[in-house]
């Protein structure tokens, strides 16, 4: 039995014996999930209603172009078997026509969460990550499920049996040591793939000192950010960024004398962390918060301020990028620790000292932290499409900057025209076909894709962007001070990147036919659809603004009036 086969087989004793339970148990007054979770529990997702959720989604654009996506076609390019890309289809399938059953909508029709607890600590104790895995899910309670059931319960499993604090504990062992574990109580249907997990739930329920003495509603820093979601949370998720390093070395399987120790983060400044989103009649809002122990403060940024390249950005830009942060001397510093990157590095380095005479490092420094990045639309010119854009990225030192390119490029064929500010430069590349032009003013280094964008880029559009319908719409606060804004005309957009997908795979495919059959299928069966179905959203925007004590970011997805084909 395929690894595949067995976690369908183990997904479907799961949400039938959850449902049988749960049915059984109906009158029983609904618990608390939180209940059963310590509180330092490291990972929890928490999703209201899912079965609505997966729903919506599905009769999605993008649910139904992903879900007429051919997998065993996909495969068959890829070269596997016939045999196995079938199966692959079949089993997707499966999972499909579960997902859109009776039994799915019984057990997840009101709530679920996934959690991942701590590692437990005693002698012969696994600590695998699976198997600190606990879901729970508070099921609708629905009678007439019952006749769907007896089909799911024929597999010829074994199980053990056993009463824990005066409720059943059932657990099935399938193949390859996989083992479930199940319990129903107080309307909620709890499992792991460790009995051990759910005894320690069901001992924080039950408030045994075993447990440990407080539950995740005991925890300040998780009821805080809940509260900080003002109820859009239909879907939320917790963490603290302290137990990644130990998650990642049980994960990998490292020692602590060869990974990381258990208390690796215990002087990491950041805290209690969470994602939650909300979906409003016209759009899709999401929110991020990643927080700093009481007494710390996130490392120094530079403080939020309004981004003056809106108001040169035309109403029709495809996106526009603007931030604050770009820090070249620390990104250098992360990038040569990595030895590959440190030897392209040294071997760059070598001739921009003898061509400038600055190193990397001083070359790093000329430039302040902000940039700015506006795509305008795409020019195809017959044989491959080109983003119009235009840039602006602070400087500290103009002149010695404008030097330094002088002589970067004083073998290259560059062409100069004089305005009243200065000159603009332009580098003439593949015979004339690429063209990208720079120039000073203002404290800035403008750069474009061609001369002609550049010219158009320093002067402000009769229609800026952040006049327009689309942009209004999407606005979560871009014109306010920030770290880091984003915006994102997305059917137009995603034209665009289309076109540069499909003409980099046509490319790659003449240069190594095998290889480029493969990314052409790719793109043609999976990207392509995926676009396409993103197109369900008109526009999207999101900003990113670091306080002393937290981080935060705030999006938002607009979604696109349906054409008349898709209302029908």
């Amino acid at each position: 039995m395929t690894r595949t086969r067995i976690a369908l087989v183990v997904a479907a004793v799961l949400l039938a014996v959850g449902l049988f339970s749960s049915l059984i148990l109906r009158k029983e007054p609904a618990g608390d999930p939180l209940d059963f979770l310590p509180a330092d529990t490291q990972f929890l997702i928490d999703l209201r209603e899912p079965v609505t959720f997966y729903e919506d989604f599905r009769q999605s654009r993008l649910g139904e172009r992903l879900a007429a996506i051919r997998w065993d076609e996909l495969l068959r390019r890829w070269g596997r078997s016939e045999d196995e890309a079938a199966d692959f289809q079949e089993e997707a399938d499966k999972i499909e026509a579960f997902l859109a059953g009776p039994v799915f909508r019984e057990v997840f029709g009101r709530q679920a969460l996934l959690a991942l607890l701590p590692a437990a600590s005693g002698e012969g104790v696994n600590n695998r990550p699976l198997e600190s895995l606990v879901f729970i899910s508070r099921p609708r309670h629905r009678t007439e499920a019952l006749a769907l059931l007896t089909p799911l319960l024929t597999h010829e499993t074994r199980q053990e049996k056993e009463i824990y604090h005066g409720r059943e504990l059932r657990t099935y062992f399938f193949e390859e040591g996989v083992a479930l574990s199940v319990s129903v109580g107080k309307g909620l249907f709890l499992a792991s793939f460790s009995a051990n997990t759910l005894r320690r739930c069901l001992d924080l329920a039950e408030n045994e000192p075993a447990a440990g003495p407080d539950r995740l509603l005991d925890n300040s820093s998780y009821l805080a950010l809940r509260k900080r979601a003002h109820g859009k949370d239909r879907l939320f998720v917790y963490g603290d960024p302290r137990d990644l390093p130990i998650l990642i070395s049980r994960v990998a399987g490292w020692e602590e004398t060869k990974g990381l120790k258990q208390d690796s983060g215990n002087d990491a400044p950041l805290r209690a962390s969470a994602f939650f989103c909300e979906t409003v009649p016209d759009r899709l809002e999401c929110s991020s918060i990643l927080g700093t122990a009481p007494g710390t403060t996130m490392p120094e940024v530079p403080l939020p301020r309004t981004d003056d390249a809106l108001a040169l950005a035309p109403a029709s830009s495809l996106y526009h990028f603007w931030t604050n942060l770009l820090d070249l001397p620390r990104l250098l510093e992360e990038m040569g620790k990595v030895q590959p990157l440190r030897n392209i590095l040294d071997q760059g380095e070598n001739g921009l000292v003898r061509k400038t005479g600055l190193s990397i490092p001083e070359f790093c420094a000329l430039f302040d932290s902000r940039i700015s990045l506006t795509v305008t639309g795409i020019r195809g010119n017959g044989m491959f499409p080109l983003p119009r854009f235009n840039g602006r990225l602070a400087v500290r030192d103009q002149e010695r900057l404008d030097r330094a390119f002088d002589a970067l490029f004083a073998e290259k064929e560059l062409r100069s025209r004089e305005f009243a500010w200065g000159r603009i430069q332009t580098l003439i590349l593949a015979g004339g076909l690429l063209q990208p032009s720079w120039t000073f003013r203002d404290g800035y280094l403008h750069f474009a894709d061609s001369p002609d964008q550049l010219v158009r880029g320093l002067a402000a559009p009769d229609a800026p962007l952040n006049e327009s319908p689309l942009f209004r719409q999407t606005d979560v606060g871009l014109l306010e001070p920030n770290n880091m804004i984003t915006y994102v005309s997305c059917p137009a957009f995603l034209d665009g990147f289309r076109q540069i997908v499909v003409w980099g795979a046509t490319v790659l495919a003449m240069m190594d036919p095998e290889r480029g059959d493969r990314v052409n299928a790719l793109v043609k069966l999976v990207i392509v659809p995926f676009l396409d179905g993103m197109k369900m959203f008109a526009a999207g925007s999101s900003r990113l603004l670091a306080r002393p004590s937290e981080w935060g970011a705030e999006s938002a997805l607009i979604f696109a009036v349906p054409t008349d084909e898709e209302k029908k």
